[in-house]
């Protein structure tokens, strides 16, 4: 796997990750003919076990989901020691630092979604806060209704959330008090309008309980590049006929022709640097197995 800092502003940071392989990942979406989803975990010898089983209402007003309790995190705990010997706070040296941390285990390990293509793992200091409040937080398990009516596209997790006086959760809550948090993983899952929790369960609800914003890394496919010219020389037509009508009636030299031309300029400009680094649509692959339900 190759990876290159992209996009570095502010406190923010994006991997961008070459994967070459596997072509068929041990952590995989699966899609059948009756509008049901499937979240399966390799567990080795041809095997694997159903992590999440889902299936969209007719009238996509909603998804059912139902989860069970075999879904192992790709990321190994990390202990106070380690998270105390990375750069403090949330700056962009120390979102990088917990990117390649990630990323290493992700690349190395059986349980990763990654699969052959061009991913993206950002730090987005924009990432909304509501996020992991209110309704978009699924607090049920096993089973939840996530309700596109009421324009659901928030976090899944994919094991029961600790209570908050557990153990774990109150030596991570020192963690988030001394700013040393570890943080938060999300895999974008464009089939629910949201995204899935990978590895944090325990930190998400030690952040919760002092009432903080956990930190967070989010995964996803990127945007295929060889997708984006022909976006480009659509919107160069566009402008092309328009300019060109402008020119005909005002000429090239007028004002109105050269705005328009700025404009078209700033979003070409703005589609080239912008559109690789939104994240695509998750890939499924097709079911061959019938062994899920949602109930």
């Amino acid at each position: 796997m190759r990876r290159t800092l992209v996009d570095p502003t502010g406190g923010s940071i994006c991997l961008e990750l070459r994967v070459d392989r596997p072509v068929k990942p041990g952590l995989r979406w699966e899609i059948a003919a009756d509008d049901r989803l499937v979240l399966r975990q390799e567990t080795g010898h041809g095997e694997a076990d159903v992590i999440l089983a889902a299936r969209v209402e007719e009238a996509l007003g909603g998804v059912n989901v139902v989860r069970t309790e075999r879904y192992r995190s790709p990321i190994r705990p990390t202990t106070a020691a380690e998270a105390r010997r990375l750069p403090p706070g949330r700056t962009s040296e120390w979102a990088l630092s917990w990117a390649h941390r990630f990323c290493d285990q992700l690349a190395s390990g059986p349980l990763s979604p990654l699969h052959t293509g061009r991913w993206l793992l950002r730090y987005p200091s924009s990432l909304r806060p509501s996020l992991f409040r209110g309704d978009d937080l699924v607090l049920e398990y096993p089973n939840a209704h996530l309700n596109w009516n009421r324009g659901w596209s928030g976090v899944l997790p994919l094991r029961p959330l600790p209570d908050v006086d557990s153990p774990r959760v109150k030596a991570y809550r020192k963690q988030v008090r001394e700013d040393i948090l570890p943080p938060v993983l999300l895999w974008v899952a464009s089939c629910l309008d949201g995204y899935v929790l990978l590895d944090g369960h325990v930190r998400l609800v030690a952040a919760l309980a002092e009432n903080a914003v956990a930190p967070t890394l989010v995964l996803g496919l990127g945007q295929d590049e060889d997708a984006l010219m022909p976006l480009v020389d659509t919107i160069d037509d566009h402008w092309s006929t328009v300019l060109a009508d402008i020119e005909r009636t005002e000429g090239a030299d007028s004002r109105h022709y050269r705005n328009i031309a700025d404009t078209a300029r700033r979003q070409i400009a703005d589609l080239c640097v912008g559109e690789p680094m939104q994240f695509a649509r998750t890939r499924a692959w097709p079911s061959a197995r019938s062994d899920h339900s949602t109930g």
